[in-house]
């Protein structure tokens, strides 16, 4: 029995010596709808808006990962007033893929730094601000076979802004949930 444990062991301990840790980078096009608060409301809160999501993703081992994603998110535009607003967020996050046999479905989560800016017109002026926030992301991801190391998949995330104030804007928390086509490489 313990001749038995010591060569299931040792065979682990190959097998994990012969894995190399794995990067992916990802670009992910999509669509961000605002949700809850006053940038949601749905009578004078704020429109859809399309945009891009990037990332890099580096494996410690099977389960645990690291990295970070930015997104831009431009001309989110108010329901009443002649206002739009474009948000940029930069966000290290701790990845991790759910299956240890095949790497399909992923999930995500990480502070935040989100940089909003509310664009000059004919009824405001420029203002811009820097906020805390969070991002909490999952997806799915497939290998695309005649294509060494391309993935594609669908990936979805919820984003929440601390604090939007400043001068004569005060929205308070910004929440919005983005839904995206996802272009990776395997490294």
């Amino acid at each position: 029995m313990k001749i038995v444990l010591i060569l299931l062991l040792e065979a682990i301990l190959l097998n994990a010596e012969n894995k190399i840790p794995s990067s992916y980078l990802f670009f992910n096009p999509g669509i961000s709808i605002p949700v809850f608060g006053d940038f949601g409301d749905s009578s004078y809160g704020f429109k859809k808006t399309y945009g891009l999501t990037a990332g890099y993703i580096k494996d410690i081992d099977e389960l645990i990962s690291y990295g970070f994603f930015i997104s831009n998110y431009s001309n989110y535009e108010n329901k009443k007033l002649n206002m739009k607003i474009n948000i940029f967020s930069f966000t290290p996050v701790l990845f991790s893929w759910l299956g240890l046999v095949e790497r399909k479905y992923y999930v995500y989560i990480g502070p935040g730094i989100y940089h909003w800016k509310r664009e000059k017109n004919i009824d405001f002026d420029t203002v811009s601000s820097n906020e805390g926030g969070i991002r909490i992301g999952f997806g799915y991801i497939g290998y695309k076979r005649n294509i060494k190391n391309l993935l594609y998949g669908f990936n979805m995330e919820y984003n929440h802004m601390f604090n939007m104030n400043k001068k004569d804007i005060n929205l308070g928390s910004v929440n919005t949930i983005s839904l995206s086509f996802s272009l990776g490489y395997q490294k």
